[in-house]
């Protein structure tokens, strides 16, 4: 992907799902136009049904005084759990013809 003249690269597991992508430093928020760090990566996780781990563990070790290592998902780029769409308003995967729900398991 390039955005601004910097080029992204998606590192995906096995089923798709992006787990880094390269091209920014940790104190990004891609809202400055500043993209200039190249060594860097977003970084997600997800469970096993597709919750976002920067919301549950992250969440949890921040509680603790641990940093979190994830970026919450859509934040950075819009792609997530197997490569779906990730719509932060209604927090559901944009399955093609149908949505995802991963708190409560279920299509839409």
């Amino acid at each position: 992907m390039e955005e601004n003249g910097t080029f992204h690269y998606y590192l995906q597991d096995e089923m798709g799902s992006p787990i880094r992508v390269s091209g920014y430093d940790s104190e990004d928020n891609m809202t400055d136009g500043n993209h200039e760090a190249t060594a860097a990566y977003l970084t997600y996780g997800y469970d096993e049904f597709g919750n976002d781990l920067a919301r549950t563990i992250g969440k949890e070790l921040e509680g603790a005084g641990i940093p979190n290592p994830y970026t919450a998902q859509g934040e950075g780029q819009p792609f997530g759990y197997t490569g779906y769409r990730y719509d932060t308003l209604s927090a559901t995967y944009f399955a093609q013809a149908r949505e995802y729900d991963p708190q409560i398991l279920l299509f839409m």
